[in-house]
């Protein structure tokens, strides 16, 4: 019964489309069929159907949809589907017809009864919310292999429905060309298409020209690798100095400030100007203590560095060094230089 009935409406599709019945072959490939009129896809798919050949009949209505879209076909392709036991997908076309826009409203209690009937006859339950609506793939050339989620589904121009909304991976192959991949996010009842531009691969191996040596840069020979705990001494000179500073600068200034508003406030002898004047005296000490650290430091390291670049030898002939010397008024370090 629903067999004759997916040929009525079929038979009524091609008679409102101007298309006469035509005998084809069942065996016709997908580039012909691509290559073929609208009437002879239409026909072809209505012998599919009627031989039980479902998901043959699924593709080549795709493709009469593709020819010239007609949301009707949705309904043919609802049936075949369900035929061919695949209940998710053909509830997919289904309501896939209800919300377009262009959609017979004549027909909707029909679509209507259609998937309740097979809903029951479902083994799982379908949430419309659950699920994308139609996903495309196009791609230039035609007929190459899709793959979704490393899972071959067919060729192209083709499409799928109601699959899980989500992050899906897609792959698109053909000989000859480099792959083209992406990441698709579907969402529920939403359409989603995928076109692909594939570039051929390129059979000549790429000439990268003339590449010259890579030569380290040159080293100065007159300059001595740094030092870097001398470095490191004079950074955290560097460092004490500046909280010296700031603490000089800005923080007893403020205490200062604090001070002098709680002596107009509290009066000379009370409790938060000895507080004010106890806190000013512990961050002069800071201040000083790192005014005295980070100038060792600082000279320390500065001190490291002079005498390692005045005894760095310049070559194998010539170098620099610190001696004592020790004279009878006086005593030091005298720099001499050897040749």
């Amino acid at each position: 019964m629903r067999q004759h009935g997916f040929s009525i409406i079929l038979g009524a599709l091609a008679l409102i489309l101007g298309l006469p019945s035509m005998a084809a072959a069942q065996d016709i490939s997908k580039a012909e069929l691509l290559e073929a009129d609208l009437a002879e896809v239409v026909d072809l798919a209505r012998q599919a159907f009627d031989a039980g050949d479902y998901d043959i009949a699924v593709e080549r209505l795709q493709v009469a949809h593709r020819l010239q879209p007609t949301p009707r076909l949705f309904i043919n392709i609802g049936r075949s589907l369900a035929r061919a036991g695949d209940c998710r997908s053909a509830l997919g076309y289904y309501y896939a017809y209800l919300r377009h826009p262009n959609a017979e409203s004549e027909l909707f209690e029909g679509v209507e009864a259609t998937i309740d009937e097979v809903e029951a006859d479902c083994d799982e339950d379908f949430d419309e919310a659950s699920f994308s609506g139609r996903v495309l793939f196009e791609s230039t050339p035609l007929l190459a292999t899709v793959y979704l989620n490393d899972e071959l589904v067919g060729t192209t121009p083709m499409e799928l429905i109601a699959l899980p909304i989500g992050t899906h991976q897609v792959r698109i192959e053909s000989d000859g060309y480099e792959p083209f991949e992406d990441e698709i996010s579907l969402r529920a009842r939403r359409d989603h298409t995928v076109d692909a531009t594939l570039q051929e691969e390129s059979d000549e191996p790429v000439d990268p020209g003339p590449v010259d040596p890579i030569e380290p840069p040159p080293g100065d020979a007159s300059s001595p690798p740094l030092n870097p705990i001398a470095l490191g001494l004079v950074g955290g000179g560097a460092v004490l100095l500046g909280v010296g500073l700031y603490t000089d600068l800005v923080t007893i200034p403020r205490i200062d400030q604090e001070r002098a508003d709680a002596i107009e406030t509290h009066g000379a002898d009370s409790p938060q100007v000895a507080e004010f004047t106890q806190t000013r005296q512990s961050r002069s000490i800071l201040a000083l203590s790192t005014y005295i650290a980070g100038g060792m430091l600082l000279a320390g390291g500065a001190a490291w560095l002079i005498y390692d670049f005045v005894t760095h030898e310049d070559d194998a002939a010539t170098s620099w060094r610190l001696a004592p010397e020790v004279q009878p008024n006086q005593a030091g370090l005298q720099l001499m230089r050897r040749f």
